[in-house]
């Protein structure tokens, strides 16, 4: 851009009218010069080499200053130049840094939603076994207040049973008493006139009877009643008494 500047430029410069104008003289002059050329013999080796005179114009200090500055703008524009590729070598070294730290931050943020999406998985996990512990827990309640019921059933009914058991022993023993023969005094005999004896009455056999209320009690041990029985449930019990 600077050298297609500074062509432009000369062009202008080429096509301005000179500022003062030369007189006939020195018109005739400069075009003398230019057709005859001053020649300057050398002696070198016995030969001679002619060398054109530059003539002096007034517009050459104008175009030697346009030149200067027209090279200096050149350094400049060359300067600048380098400045922005610098520049864009920096931005392209910084957006590189840029992209690396994003490609980064990307795959850091891919495998945080990898390790998010497997939490979440776990904790659904978690919180449906927690659901199946607590459904759990709630069958196993049931079941403890259930067996509480049971074993409270259980005890009144052996406390109902030792009582049945306790009066049962305690009529047996009190028919165990009413069964023992009574011991009758002995009388003199006294003397009477003799009439028709009457025949003896037979006393009841005490040991049958003993023996009878045993069985009974017996029988009524192997096979007790239980309280609050459930209709239409049979118990080992019964199933023995049936056998």
């Amino acid at each position: 851009m600077a050298r297609k500047r500074l062509s432009d430029l000369l062009r202008e410069e080429a096509g301005k009218p000179t500022s003062k104008e030369a007189s006939p003289e020195a018109k005739a002059a400069t075009a003398e010069t230019v057709k005859s050329p001053a020649q300057k013999p050398i002696s070198d080796s016995g030969a001679t080499i002619e060398v054109e005179a530059v003539p002096v114009t007034e517009e050459q200090p104008e175009l030697e200053t346009l030149v200067a500055e027209l090279k200096t703008a050149v350094e400049q524009a060359e300067q600048r130049e380098a400045d922005l590729n610098q520049q864009v070598n920096d931005l392209k070294a910084e957006l590189k840094t840029q992209t690396a730290e994003l490609k980064q931050t990307k795959s850091q943020l891919e495998k945080a939603e990898r390790h998010s999406d497997q939490l979440e998985t776990e904790m659904k996990a978690q919180a449906t076994e927690v659901k199946q512990l607590q459904s759990s827990l709630q069958i196993a309640e049931q079941k403890a207040k259930q067996l509480d019921a049971e074993l409270t059933d259980a005890k009144q009914a052996a406390l109902q049973l030792a009582e049945a058991n306790s009066k049962l022993t305690q009529e047996l023993e009190a028919l165990k008493q009413s069964a023992k023969p009574v011991a009758k005094p002995t009388a003199q005999p006294t003397a009477q006139p003799a009439a028709k004896s009457a025949p003896p009455k037979a006393q009841p056999a005490p040991l049958a009877t003993a023996d009878s209320f045993r069985q009974l009690q017996e029988r009524s041990l192997a096979h007790p009643i239980f309280p609050n029985k459930v209709p239409g449930q049979l118990t080992e019990q019964d199933l023995g008494w049936v056998d």
